[in-house]
């Protein structure tokens, strides 16, 4: 049992994984490390499977998160708050 991650749950990953639905309509952001601001990234909304695509301009390395607006969130439910993950882009090699 990981109690520290999963709670009570066995360590099945499988098992672990089928608690949670996927999440339609969380708006992608990416995150100034310095400030914190978060800046919705156009046209990255979670599909009904809960993924997206991102395409960025430059390469580089970003922060991103992920919310639910006020709007999305029905009562007594918590807001989906993704944790920071960090990007890397690297330039496309020709072809």
């Amino acid at each position: 049992y990981w109690i520290g991650w999963y709670g009570t749950m066995s360590a099945d990953l499988e098992e672990a994984l089928n608690w949670c639905d996927a999440i339609e309509g969380a708006q992608i952001a990416l995150v100034d490390a310095q400030s914190g601001e978060i800046t919705d990234i156009a046209d990255a909304i979670t599909d009904e499977d809960g993924a997206v695509t991102l395409s960025f301009d430059e390469p580089g390395e970003y922060l991103i998160t992920a919310y639910v607006t006020a709007e999305q969130i029905a009562d007594y439910e918590n807001p989906l708050i993704m944790t920071l993950a960090e990007i890397t882009v690297t330039a496309a090699a020709n072809s």
